[in-house]
């Protein structure tokens, strides 16, 4: 390790959003406590997401809450940015990594006033952050769990690949299953991402001639599309709606004990990624070079229709042909096919 790195004892890893990016700084949170062994870590994150670092793979001692959303208001920047100042000043930080690029962590990151600066990339998602950086490094990788590794790599001299990580899962959440059920996620954030409910409705309804339990999960917000799902796979006794019921832990529970996880590009298909399960996973507007599954037992579907990877939140086209995909084969990817 290059560089002078003396009695580093707590570091600062900031990532406050969202589900799936704090899970891609996992595999760079392994690798800086291999490069500082003896070092503690906290973690500002947002509210929202604080459980999320309950499944960290380093052992995180201190969630320090951004509170967004008071953030955001003019009533609340000021005594909200006093209080959250005061709280990073307190802990006397060594080193700072701002792995979010954006002008508001960056900021709270310089407020910090770490022993050895605030660390960030040097074309971050927005440039101004960059005035707030003791030392950037130039970036050149595509999929953001690379891109944080070679953050690490060319900050400190190092030259490590993405680890395997050790997440905690509870060995039994609420909801007790036999594993190997087909575990399915239709839902997503984005209503481009989302796949139509007779599309999963098609894989649910073939899992069960398959011999699998399936369960239907997500947020809820997205209780009713399960909904839709089930009835349309024919409300079949095999399939259980579990959305809206489920906590954090739960779906990590529930990711662990799948025999494959199908979703969309959304949070779970993160969580699943990280336990390295068995993944069939849909992208329309987004590009899964960027953001998608890393770990090799996943299968990512995308359109080659030339508007793919839009990134529009919403289609301005008629029925998202983006999202028209063979159904027949992915049926028989998931139960006739090993992964390759």
């Amino acid at each position: 390790m290059t560089g002078s790195w003396q009695n580093v004892s707590r570091i600062l890893v900031v990532k406050p959003s969202s589900l799936g990016d704090i899970i891609h700084v996992f595999p760079a949170l392994t690798v800086l406590k291999n490069i500082f062994p003896d070092a503690e870590f906290d973690f500002l994150v947002n509210a929202q997401f604080a459980a999320l670092l309950d499944h960290s793979p380093v052992t995180i001692r201190k969630k320090v809450i951004f509170e967004r959303k008071k953030l955001g208001t003019l009533k609340g920047f000021l005594p909200e940015s006093l209080k959250l100042m005061r709280a990073l000043r307190r802990e006397k930080y060594d080193i700072v990594i701002d792995f979010q690029g954006l002008m508001r962590s960056a900021f709270f990151s310089f407020l910090a006033r770490p022993r050895y600066g605030v660390f960030g990339f040097a074309t971050p998602r927005e440039s101004l952050s960059t005035i707030f950086y003791s030392r950037k490094a130039q970036c050149t990788s595509i999929h953001a769990v690379d891109r944080n590794l070679e953050l690490l790599n060319k900050l400190f001299g190092t030259n490590y690949h993405a680890p395997d990580c050790t997440i905690p899962v509870p060995e039994q959440g609420y909801f007790s299953f036999e594993p190997g059920y087909v575990l399915i996620f239709p839902g997503a954030r984005w209503e481009s991402k989302r796949y139509p409910s007779g599309f999963f409705a098609d894989i649910a309804a073939a899992s069960v001639r398959n011999g699998r339990r399936v369960i239907l999960a997500g947020s809820p917000d997205e209780a009713a599309l399960c909904n839709r799902v089930f009835e349309k796979a024919g409300s079949h006794p095999d399939i259980t709606v579990l959305a809206g019921k489920t906590s954090l832990a739960d779906l990590f529970t529930l990711a662990e004990n799948a025999f494959c996880v199908v979703c969309n590009d959304s949070g779970p298909l993160h969580i699943a990624s990280i336990l390295n399960k068995r993944i069939y996973t849909f992208f329309g507007p987004t590009d899964p070079a960027k953001t998608g599954p890393w770990n090799s037992e996943a299968r990512v579907y995308r359109s080659k229709i030339e508007c793919s990877g839009c990134l529009k939140r919403v289609c301005p086209l008629k029925n998202a042909p983006c999202h028209e995909l063979d159904r027949n084969q992915i049926i028989q990817d998931i139960f006739n096919q090993e992964i390759s």
